[in-house]
């Protein structure tokens, strides 16, 4: 069985949600994030800590987060530790979103190589932590890599849309791009069903963890400044860390290949590995300075930890 798909760029309202269920409508797809989607307006979907996500759910439609993938003919790279990062973006606004969602790689040019080929594979370990399935989007030549995905989203259109589209399991066809439907402009497709019953995610965050995470991004965005900026107060930045913030920040968390600071993933997941004692963290950063590829190299810098988990300055 099939049912039908839409996915638009911009977030439906609650009466456009009503309007396009009315309709038939089953499978909604928006966008989580990734590159150039934020400057391109797509940001409704992420706005208001992704609530028109938790709208969309609401109405009765199973969902796809689309995660906007590098692109050849912008000259990104790609590479799997290129495509592990976007994976963990992808998957840390999926968990801000806090509804059952396929989280999908949005692949476009037609990409394929190697490099493509490792990207794509990277991007679904990326994500495969968790409790969500993915999917691979895009066009027929780049679906060749869609078996380190759960399922494929074929972005195909033919001259006219078909009648009685044919869908085979664990796949969808978006084959009408945008036109007008409840006064918004979608892309329509159909899926099969499997896209209504693997949507599962990661219980959301309670507001307590939400709270603690924020608390921790706070102090890590300390520590550095403190670095950079001697006399710097926690408070200061304390009092620009809001929900939305916070949100926008899990979103587009990405690291830097190159970059001459550590990576705020090897930075998290040395504070992740700590065996309960804050003191530690001293020695996991230099580890994670010292390892290849690892970061900075140059300086060390204690952060005001002593051996004891003791700080010169209020942390």
């Amino acid at each position: 069985m099939s049912v039908p798909m839409l996915d638009s760029a911009f977030a439906p309202s609650d009466e456009q949600l009503r309007c396009l269920y009315d309709g038939g409508a089953r499978v909604y797809g928006g966008y989580l994030g990734g590159l150039r989607v934020y400057q391109d307006g797509f940001a409704t979907w992420a706005a208001n800590n992704f609530e028109a996500f938790r709208c969309a759910h609401a109405a009765g439609f199973s969902l796809v987060g689309y995660f906007v993938g590098d692109q050849r003919l912008n000259g990104d790279p790609f590479g799997y530790d290129r495509g592990l990062q976007r994976g963990q973006a992808a998957l840390a606004a999926a968990r801000a979103a806090g509804v059952p969602m396929v989280i999908a790689l949005d692949v476009e040019d037609r990409a394929v190589g190697q490099d493509v080929d490792d990207y794509c594979r990277g991007f679904a370990d990326g994500v495969r932590p968790s409790a969500y399935a993915t999917a691979l989007y895009g066009n027929p030549p780049t679906l060749v890599y869609g078996p380190y995905f759960d399922a494929t989203i074929a972005a195909e259109y033919p001259a006219t849309p078909p009648v009685n589209p044919a869908v085979g399991p664990r796949h969808a066809w978006q084959y009408q791009g945008g036109h007008d439907e409840c006064g918004l402009n979608v892309d329509r497709g159909v899926a099969d069903e499997w896209f209504l019953t693997n949507t599962a995610g990661d219980a959301p965050m309670t507001p307590q963890e939400r709270d603690e995470l924020r608390r921790v991004v706070a102090r890590i965005g300390y520590l550095f400044r403190r670095f950079n900026e001697p006399g710097v107060q926690e408070q200061q930045f304390q009092d620009q860390q809001g929900p939305a913030d916070l949100d926008l920040f899990l979103a587009a968390i990405v690291d830097t290949p190159g970059s001459d600071t550590p990576g705020i993933h090897d930075t998290l997941a040395a504070i992740a590995a700590l065996p309960g004692e804050l003191g530690a963290l001293d020695s996991r950063v230099t580890a994670v300075e010292q390892r290849p590829g690892g970061g900075v190299t140059a300086h060390h810098h204690n952060f005001g930890l002593s051996a004891t988990g003791s700080t010169s300055d209020p942390i």
